[in-house]
């Protein structure tokens, strides 16, 4: 029986911990979407290409890196940003 309720506890404190983080998650995108959003802008000089492009790298972010240290986030999400509009460049310029 004690077994079941150390699990039982364990299985919680992840599921708060998962709940957390996501939170987490959110907060932090909400507050580099609107830099991100001009930084995307001013590069593509198109505001649905923007929205793309910041759509993308949150996604991106959120699937890879969403579990790495919150304090890595900032330079990660950006650098993410940047090569998405690098990579936006050549296909605008082959069209």
């Amino acid at each position: 029986m004690q077994a079941t309720l150390c699990f039982s506890s364990m299985e919680t404190q992840i599921k708060a911990d998962e709940h957390t983080r996501r939170r987490y998650l959110e907060q932090f995108l909400a507050q580099v979407e609107r830099r991100a959003l001009i930084m995307a802008e001013i590069a593509t000089s198109s505001r649905e290409e923007a929205l793309d492009l910041v759509q993308d790298s949150m996604l991106a972010f959120a699937t890879k890196y969403a579990r790495k240290p919150q304090s890595d986030w900032t330079p990660l999400f950006y650098r993410i940003l940047q090569n998405r509009i690098r990579d936006w460049y050549p296909s605008q310029c082959s069209a």
